[in-house]
């Protein structure tokens, strides 16, 4: 019995271990901002070797992306990011990053980890946006699951 337990665990353990690694593609779900809930979308790719690293993160995989901005859906924005060892992703607008001047606009960080519902792979987080004296105006939920990929069917 307790063969077969630990054997369930290391399984268990394995496949949710792999599913967290598995962060880079299209993302779709809700970002929730007090009683609002707007659609959000995000693309995560490798980054580049010369791409900043954010956040002291040297030892961390670094990624990059685009955010299709809830505020303005036509609008992307892009940002940096890192994947912690823990597999927890911390993400940064790259406006922040390269010190670009932002006059009132508001620019946000993002904090997720991979969490396995109903067998599916969901990334779970909080974001907060900053205006562009660093002073944090408004934070929330975002819920996120990887979007479908498109069928070929004629």
């Amino acid at each position: 019995m307790t063969r077969s337990f630990f054997v369930f665990i290391f399984l268990f353990s394995l496949s949710f271990c792999n599913a967290q690694s598995k962060i880079h593609g299209e993302w779709v779900g809700i970002l929730i901002k007090g009683k609002d809930q707007f659609h959000f979308e995000l693309d995560i790719m490798k980054s580049a070797k010369d791409d900043p690293v954010i956040l002291n993160g040297y030892s961390c995989k670094k990624i990059k992306g685009s955010v299709i901005d809830f505020r303005d859906s036509t609008k992307m924005i892009d940002f940096y990011g890192i994947i912690n060892s823990d597999k927890s992703i911390n993400m940064i607008d790259t406006k922040i990053v390269d010190k670009i001047e932002f006059e009132n606009e508001f620019r946000a960080h993002y904090q997720f980890h991979i969490e396995i519902r109903n067998g599916e792979p969901w990334m779970i987080g909080y974001w907060q946006d900053y205006d562009d004296g660093g002073w944090k105006q408004a934070q929330g939920r975002v819920f996120l699951k990887r979007k479908p990929p498109i069928s070929n069917k004629a």
